[in-house]
């Protein structure tokens, strides 16, 4: 990441691991890939459901609120899913 401005480098490194992250899934194949895509978004199921369940004093509307922002950072699983309709289809 020679030459990138020091604001710019938490940015593209976020980008750069996403595309790594990727490439690593395709790595054994298609089915494989559509395993890890799997797995992927039943992870994602779980974290959200075990956030509504943990008993705090949060609202509804606060667990989602917080979800939305975890959600902003998590480029690799939209690019996962994405993956997996464009195959699908």
């Amino acid at each position: 990441m020679q030459g990138v401005k020091e604001a710019d480098r938490a940015a593209l490194a976020g980008h750069l691991k996403a595309l790594m992250d990727i490439t690593t899934c395709h790595l054994d194949g298609g089915i494989a890939y559509a395993r890890q895509i799997g797995m992927s978004l039943f992870e994602a199921f779980l974290d959200v459901e075990e956030r509504f369940q943990r008993g705090t004093e949060a609202t509804e509307q606060e667990i989602i609120d917080e979800l939305r922002q975890v959600s902003k950072l998590d480029c690799l699983g939209l690019v996962l899913l994405a993956d997996l309709l464009y195959f699908a289809c």
